[in-house]
């Protein structure tokens, strides 16, 4: 096939129409629109290897077709078709004389234009081609000729490369020397090449080396270590640093790295104050230390303008000219001896345009310029660098200890009190710095103060005036002299559109979107713009904001502008419509992002409901109130529903709608803590409906008097509420509360057949109204029915899984994924997966640390999370960290199970009957009947166990009296539980008191009950341990037998036979008696 990389082509003959193939990096046809891989795959070899044999050239691309030439015949037509005359056929030959990047490549390395290989190469020779259908003779020239380009752009970069670092452009020449290493790693195995690229690598520090030198050892070549350059001194002219420097190590690597990719105007903007010129000060000093530049130049330039004190900067440093290896070079001139960076402080571009530093770039090409302005340049070389405050821990006192704006507070009041430290007793500090947003001037003027204020006092005036600060300024320059001063002096920059758009931002509480600032004060991007290159605004991804101290400036400018009725009105409508608009996603698919959307604009919300009552807008509250209310009570935060409640009462006229539905949602926010004071307001609200002929209003009513019921301790009284509630809904078609009514009748529904049916009906009514949120408890109930009453942990840990998917998706209630999580530990516990249930765990945690989700009084707490690390670790046969788990939650009913289960296990009985005697006095988790019932069923078994335990005691201490009474109490206590675990349908209790009945007795309990409880995954694994572990080897055989078919049953089809079981072992517990 020849040399694909030295192919002799006239380029005067070659090409067709300006249509180029594209074959480094990819495979395309610059110029037309065709694109199918196969007849490009045949045109790259054409251009490459020369007119080819249509038979050879079928056979090699199409080996296995049935017919290769017809398969060569259709592809050359095809191409034909999107260029006519691309190939050219005559007789058995096929050539073509497309243009060729591969080729153009080639000639230029043979021209050693050096640049223009390594602008041409734009990655590997057909990357990303797949041979399908292709002989081993096509794809080993494919690698050949791959790699064959590759070296020739190797070669480029290394000689490039060695050009950029003998005339002193060592990030250039480390920029090519990585990309040269990185193109062929064995260098085609040519030592000298090999030598050249380490010796290129070691000098410019690349971290790379010691991966070409493990290639190098593969082909078994020991490269020479090369001999060290003499480090070269940089010359600069830096000020020294009266303090240390604090922090930013973020922002010095940001900078490094955009010098390192080869920007070579640099502009660091921000706010007055905000650490502009210590940061670019502490960045040459680092720069100096390393040999990317010969001279640092530093020019204070205070606003003035720069053009005379630039060029005697200037003088000396860049007016030579070196020994250039290229000629033009010569003609351009560059900073002697290498690179020089050039530092100006303080830059006005309204006094010194741009041009001038864009003229001193394009004269010296070795120079880099870092400027510090209030804003950008506006030039087009230039690379922006928005600098903000000190960074901020986000935790609590320890973690603000660590920030760089703490650190920063303290070292400036170290300097008046030698023993200032950050602990509980002055956190104020962490306050201060999130009052100046970590402003290093602000930190400071600060810090000044405190030796005259207390800090909890100078944080209160903080948050009063910036005038405060003004008299720490003390002898400081005129430039910082106060933040005050700063900001007045940034004012007088702003003409008047600019100065009416910052002060109309002040009217944002938090930070506010495009579209807010559009309508609210009709601010373009353009003014937006100006704003944010002043840096008097930032941008965080869609959402702008006030530095808090330019807020606190803007909001005086406010106070005395007339347009700040308006503006404030408008703003209270913004935000009220807002609430309203995200009400069709209330429980349904985008909930999580529409309470995102309330999160982050809050601060407004609250800030429009403030106006909106103060201004007696009645309409505005109504339609803010369903959102805000549905999202302080799902963020935890009723007391804050309360004050919002409270101050638009004064606006909704008595007797109307607004003040009915505000009685509702005050029920609702109070219902936790106060049922009985939350069900006379919706008796209230209900009469006030009622009175207004407003029936359709009167199911949401009824609803929330049936919950006020049930947290109440009446299940009937609150069932009646839901069966009233439900046709109301239906007819008024309320689906967002329909399913949640459903729900709540199953809940309250003691029958397992009943039960189920509530649970399916209020499943389809979630999934036909599109309500996830409420889809994803329906799902979390049937998970619980499914483990109580059947056991059949595989499908409540699907139930489960979806549940936890759909509240990730699309809930944003942290609490209720907590509570998934965690239930779902159990589950892959009972299945095994203890790894997955690790996970879980984790997460939950994770979860209960970044928000407090307990946030419900005792009569209605969910099962503690330690229940489910007691779970895992007793799985593990962790005994003693089960135990530490479960007294984590002394009053969780569900640990105090687990705590006597274990004393049983350990022998102590004594410990079982406290932990069964504080059980008894202790209520469950919820309102759920069934859930009682089990309850209630569990405690009769731990009853019974407990007793047999006792009895135990008494028999080896001699006491048969003791003994009898102990043996009755067991026999009385299992019989109740088996009776109710087979009334209410609780499997896996009925299999775990025939074990219970086994130990105490085996006369009692035949063998068929205990292999079904020992071999049945309905039971629980620590219970099938126990009965596998009780079973007579010698009845073992004959019981298994007559299980066996019982093992396939379903979950319902298994209900009568373990009811029969207990039917059959009660009576042998009544002979007993």
């Amino acid at each position: 096939m020849g040399d694909p990389v030295s192919v002799p082509r006239d380029r005067a003959q070659r090409g067709r129409g300006g249509v180029v193939l594209n074959t480094l990096g990819g495979l395309a046809l610059a110029g037309a629109e065709f694109g199918r891989p196969k007849p490009l795959l045949v045109l790259a070899f054409l251009a490459l290897e020369g007119p080819q044999d249509t038979r050879y050239l079928a056979e090699l691309a199409w080996p296995l077709a049935r017919d290769p030439r017809q398969s060569l015949t259709v592809a050359l037509s095809q191409l034909d078709a999107a260029v006519p005359g691309l190939v050219e056929r005559g007789g058995a030959r096929v050539s073509t004389l497309v243009d060729c990047d591969a080729l153009q490549l080639a000639e230029t390395a043979a021209g050693l234009d050096w640049q223009r290989v390594a602008r041409l190469y734009r990655g590997p020779f057909l990357a990303g081609v797949q041979l399908a259908g292709g002989g081993a003779e096509l794809e080993e020239w494919l690698f050949a000729t791959r790699e064959r380009l590759a070296l020739a752009a190797q070669g480029a970069m290394l000689e490039l490369a060695e050009d950029g670092l003998a005339e002193g452009d060592l990030p250039g020449a480390t920029r090519l020397a990585e990309r040269a290493a990185v193109l062929a790693p064995d260098a085609g195995g040519e030592l000298a090449r090999l030598e050249r690229l380490a010796a290129l690598l070691a000098a410019t520090g690349s971290p790379r080396l010691a991966a070409l030198r493990r290639e190098a050892e593969a082909l078994g070549v020991t490269l020479r270590d090369p001999a060290p350059r003499p480090r070269r001194a940089t010359v600069h002219d830096l000020p020294d640093d009266l303090t240390p420097f604090v922090g930013r190590e973020a922002e010095l690597a940001a900078l490094a790295d955009l010098l390192g990719a080869g920007a070579r105007l640099v502009t660091i903007t921000g706010l007055g104050g905000i650490g502009k010129t210590r940061l670019a000060l502490e960045l040459a000093r680092r720069l100096a230390t390393t040999e990317r530049y010969e001279r640092i130049r530093y020019v204070a330039l205070g606003g003035a303008p720069a053009d005379e004190l630039v060029e005697t900067a200037l003088q000396g440093v860049v007016g030579g000219r070196a020994r250039a290896r290229r000629v033009t070079d010569v003609a351009d001139g560059h900073p002697t001896g290498g690179g020089v960076l050039l530092l100006l402080d303080d830059y006005d571009p309204a006094g010194s345009p741009p041009a001038r530093v864009e003229a001193l770039l394009a004269r010296w090409p070795r120079l880099t310029v870092v400027v510090t302005a209030r804003e950008p340049l506006g030039s087009a070389a230039e690379s922006q660098y928005q600098l903000a405050g000190l960074a901020l821990a986000p935790g609590g006192v320890d973690e603000a200890a660590a920030s760089d704006a703490v650190a920063l507070y303290l070292q400036a009041a170290r300097r008046y009190r030698p023993t200032v430290e950050v602990d509980a007793a002055n956190a104020d500090v962490r306050e201060i710095c999130e009052l100046v947003a970590g402003s290093p001037l602000a930190l400071e003027l600060a810090a000044a103060l405190a030796r005259v204020l207390p800090v909890a006092e100078l944080r209160h005036e903080l948050t009063v005036t910036l005038d405060v600060l003004a008299a720490a300024s003390g002898d400081r320059s005129e430039r910082h002299h106060g933040i005050r001063a700063l900001f007045d002096s940034s004012w007088a920059r702003l003409d008047a559109r600019e100065r009416e758009a910052l002060t109309g931002c002040a009217v944002f509480v938090g930070g506010f979107t495009r579209a807010a600032a559009a309508e609210v004060l009709g601010l373009d991007l353009a003014g937006l713009g100006a704003l944010l290159d002043r840096s008097l605004l930032t941008r965080s991804g869609d959402r702008y904001a006030l530095h808090p101290l330019v807020r606190q400036y803007a909001t005086e400018k406010l106070a005395e502008d007339p347009a700040r009725g308006v503006w404030r009105l408008r703003h209270a409508e913004y935000y009220c419509a807002l609430a309203e608009s995200l009400r069709p996603f209330d429980q349904r698919a985008g909930e999580r992002r529409a309470l995102e959307e309330l999160e982050r604009d809050y601060p407004d919300l609250r800030s429009a409901w403030d106006r909106a009552a103060s201004a007696g807008r009645a309409d505005l509250i109504a339609r803010a109130l369903f959102m805000t209310a549905r999202y302080l009570l799902l963020r935890g935060r009723p007391r804050e529903l309360a004050r919002l409640l409270s101050e638009a009462e004064a606006v909704a006229a008595p007797g109307s709608l607004l003040r009915a539905r505000l009685l509702r949602w005050q029920a609702a926010g109070s219902g936790w803590e106060d049922p009985g004071g939350a069900e006379l307001l919706l008796t209230q609200a209900f009469a006030r409906l009622n009175a207004l002929g407003l029936d359709d209003e009167l199911g949401p009513i009824h609803y929330h008097l049936g919950l006020m019921r049930a947290f109440q301790g009446d299940a009937e009284a609150a069932r009646r509420h839901w069966l009233t509630a439900i046709p109301l809904l239906e007819a008024r078609d309320a689906e967002q509360l329909l399913g949640s009514a459903y729900s709540q009748v199953s809940l309250v529904t003691a029958e397992a057949d009943e039960h189920e049916a509530w649970a399916r009906r209020a499943r389809r009514a979630c999934v036909r109204a599109g309500t996830t949120a409420q889809l994803a408890l329906c799902l979390a109930i049937e998970a619980g029915e499914a483990d109580y009453a059947y056991g059949d942990s595989g499908l409540a840990c699907r139930l489960l899984e979806e549940a936890i998917r759909l509240e990730e998706l699309e809930g944003g209630r942290d609490d209720y994924l907590t509570l998934f999580l965690y239930r779902q530990v159990q589950d892959l516990v009972e299945l095994g997966d203890l790894a997955k249930a690790e996970a879980r765990l984790a997460a939950a945690r994770r979860l209960t640390a970044e928000r407090d989700t307990g946030r419900y009084p005792d009569r209605l707490q969910y099962p503690s999370i330690e229940l489910a690390a007691a779970t895992l670790h007793e799985a593990r046969g962790e005994r003693a960290a089960a135990r530490a788990a479960a007294e984590r939650a002394p009053d969780g009913r569900l640990c105090r199970e687990v705590l006597c289960r274990l004393a049983l296990e350990e022998g102590d009985v004594a410990a079982a009957e406290r932990h069964l005697t504080r059980l008894t006095s202790l209520r469950g988790y919820g309102f759920s009947t069934r859930v009682r019932l089990h309850e209630r069923v569990m405690q009769q078994v731990l009853t019974g166990e407990v007793a047999r335990a006792r009895r135990h005691q008494a028999a080896a201490a001699g006491d048969p009296a003791a003994e009898e009474r102990a043996r009755a109490a067991a026999l009385t206590a299992l019989d109740a539980a088996l009776e109710g675990a087979a009334r209410w349908v609780f499997q896996p209790l009925a299999l775990e008191a025939f074990v219970a009945v086994r130990a105490l007795d085996p006369a009692l309990c035949g063998a068929e009950a205990l292999a079904l409880a020992a071999t049945h995954p309905a039971a629980l694994r620590r219970v099938r341990r126990r009965a596998a572990a009780m079973l007579d080897p010698e009845a073992e055989a004959a019981a298994s037998a007559q299980v066996a078919p019982w093992l396939a049953l379903t979950p319902n089809e298994l209900v009568p036979v373990v009811t029969d079981l207990a039917r059959q072992v009660r009576e042998r517990l009544a002979a007993a008696t």
